[in-house]
């Protein structure tokens, strides 16, 4: 199962969103799919997965699944990122919610 951190950095209402994964984590397959962009990738330990800056209101869909012969648990987080309110500190905002999934869900080959 991949570990590591999902980042968000907020700039004058634009939110980027990042997946840096752990040293130790496994080498996987990464989609992110939203209204304005679908990305593909793969990911080493210790490197980082960054999208295009969200400038409106959208939401994004992360699938991380490590590579393996079988019995692999996809990760699925769901961001959300809308510019702040007029009149607050923060230049957005961005809420995420992450499933690990069963064991079996995906095989690399």
């Amino acid at each position: 199962m991949p570990t590591g951190q999902l980042r968000a950095k907020c700039s004058k209402d634009l939110a980027t969103i990042s997946f840096r994964s752990t040293p130790r984590s496994a080498s996987a397959d990464i989609v992110v799919a939203s209204k304005q962009h679908t990305l593909a990738g793969q990911f080493q330990p210790g490197h980082e997965f960054a999208t295009p800056p969200l400038s409106r209101v959208d939401f994004q869909t992360w699938s991380i699944a490590p590579f393996a012969e079988a019995e692999v648990r996809p990760t699925l987080i769901t961001v959300a990122a809308k510019p702040a309110a007029d009149g607050t500190i923060y230049s957005c905002a961005v809420a995420a919610y992450a499933t690990v999934g069963p064991s079996g869900g995906t095989l690399t080959q």
